[in-house]
């Protein structure tokens, strides 16, 4: 009886792998013909009966898209644009998101609540008053006019305030000093010891 279960229980498992082996194989012959067909000539990309294996296989197409386009400053445009916007990012947000989390001055929760009102405004409403901002500025077809827009976000400040809510406020107590931080206290202090301390 324990045998026939077991041998239930393997066939299960077997019809199981077979049918994931399947779709897994279904999944990747988009992918393949993707790359096989890069490799094929015009002609054997249209020929039918489709044609899997490439006859003659080619970079040509590769060359091609090489001579068309600079895709290789266009990757490392990618790569600088992403990296400052990056860094800007955690630069704001976290002073932001320090501050909302904090400090304690008048008009605080207001101003946050205005901040994540923010989020709710579709990008496509912005998009056409900072592209014309970005022109009167000169930065069309410029680093500046790609990552300034973007350095600042009110997602990042609202994560960042999250983390700093959560973080107690004996972390954020001066070295020798039993006096916390204040609107009132001296911003070089804060700047000197707060990256120290709150980023995660």
């Amino acid at each position: 009886m324990k045998r026939r279960i077991d041998q239930r229980g393997l066939l299960r498992q077997m019809l199981t792998y077979g049918l994931l082996a399947i779709g897994a194989v279904v999944m990747l012959i988009p992918f393949y013909w993707m790359i096989a067909s890069s490799m094929m000539t015009a002609a054997e990309i249209i020929a039918r009966p489709i044609t899997f294996i490439p006859q003659h296989p080619s970079l040509d197409a590769f060359r091609g898209l090489r001579d068309a386009i600079p895709i290789g400053r266009m990757y490392l445009n990618s790569m600088l644009v992403t990296f400052l916007i990056t860094i800007g990012i955690l630069a704001t947000s976290s002073t932001a998101g320090y501050g909302f989390a904090k400090f304690h001055f008048p008009g605080r929760d207001v101003l946050f609540l205005i901040v994540l009102g923010t989020m709710m405004i579709p990008f496509f409403v912005v998009m056409i008053p900072i592209f014309w901002m970005i022109g009167k500025w000169g930065w069309v077809n410029s680093y500046q006019g790609l990552i300034v827009p973007h350095v600042a976000t009110a997602f990042g400040i609202f994560l960042m305030r999250q983390y700093m809510l959560s973080l107690p406020d004996e972390v954020l107590d001066r070295p020798g000093s039993t006096e916390r931080p204040s609107s009132k206290s001296s911003g070089g202090s804060c700047c000197r010891f707060a990256p120290q301390r709150w980023e995660p």
